[in-house]
């Protein structure tokens, strides 16, 4: 099977009819039929969801890979699990919706990146990453950005008043310029257990390319472009947060969750893409390709030491 999405343009065009609905549709591989399709219910013509990138979840990927569900994320802010099985709550394959993300007034926060997902204390949590930077029309925003840590219960419930209700950290920037670096601490509700969240400071931050959880550590590209078009370039934030509450990585050099993307020379750029690799000699590195054409490896700290091989059989030789 393969699953896509609606996608950001489903609206009425001369091309091909539109509703602005989400949907996500299952295909049949080989021919490209659609087996099924499964909607959200949100969104209409004039105001689209954009429901785009998505995850799917496997419990043990190593043992058996089937998509049990998968997750994604919309324009307005959704947060979607799609029952693709029919094997949850009720009968029939339906759109779950987890929670909305939006900022301090209320207003929803744009997702245009894939979900992490996670396993934490044996529960399912959903990371997201809010922006949007789709179009020269997206470079006068000023909405505040966040980033979301959603337990998924695998029932009906909406999680709601997230501002209220989820571990809320906050982030303090320390220096100025290419030298600059975060710190976090929580500030309330820091015994939730349904999530947390931060909101990124700088004016025009966001997130626009996927995140990376890996180790134990939620590894986020930030960007800040140039709010006017004309004027090409901005810079980017390397920010890394212990995915289990929002806090720094215990071995992170002064306690920092983030530093500046920081190139040859000092200069500094968007960051394009973001992978996370282990080197030959055992230490795990981020790299970062930037919008100047660089390939930056950054050692950001990592919670969980990577595994050591092992003997997990032996057979005697007999000569």
């Amino acid at each position: 099977m393969v699953f896509v999405t609606s996608g950001y343009n489903n609206v009425n065009s001369p091309a091909a009819p539109g509703d602005g609905i989400g949907y996500l549709y299952v295909l049949e591989a080989m021919t490209g039929k659609i087996l099924y399709k499964i909607s959200t219910g949100e969104g209409t013509a004039a105001d689209p969801s954009g429901l785009n990138h998505i995850s799917a979840w496997s419990a043990n990927p190593l043992r058996d890979n089937t998509t049990e569900r998968i997750y994604g994320g919309d324009l307005l802010g959704n947060v979607w699990r799609f029952d693709v099985n029919d094997s949850m709550n009720d009968a029939g394959r339906e759109a779950t919706l987890i929670a909305t993300a939006v900022d301090a007034s209320d207003v929803g926060q744009p997702i245009t990146t894939r979900p992490e997902l996670a396993e934490v204390g044996g529960e399912a949590y959903v990371y997201v990453g809010t922006g949007r930077y789709l179009g020269p029309t997206d470079l006068a925003s000023t909405q505040t950005n966040s980033i979301w840590a959603l337990r998924d219960t695998l029932g009906t419930t909406t999680l709601t008043d997230l501002r209220t209700n989820l571990r809320k950290m906050v982030i303090t920037t320390h220096g100025s310029g290419t030298a600059a670096f975060r710190t976090n601490g929580c500030t309330a509700n820091c015994s939730s257990a349904d999530g947390w969240f931060v909101d990124l400071p700088d004016t025009g931050e966001r997130i626009n390319i996927d995140m990376k959880l890996q180790l134990g550590t939620l590894v986020v590209a930030s960007n800040v472009p140039e709010s006017n078009a004309c004027n090409v370039g901005g810079f980017a934030w390397l920010n890394y947060f212990n995915n289990k509450g929002g806090d720094a990585i215990k071995n992170s050099a002064d306690q920092a969750v983030g530093r500046r993307l920081v190139g040859a020379g000092g200069s500094e750029s968007l960051a394009v893409g973001l992978n996370i690799v282990r080197l030959p000699s055992g230490k795990t590195v981020v790299i970062a390709t930037t919008s100047a054409a660089q390939q930056l490896t950054v050692e950001a700290p990592f919670d969980v030491a990577p595994p050591t091989g092992k003997r997990v059989s032996w057979r005697e030789i007999v000569q």
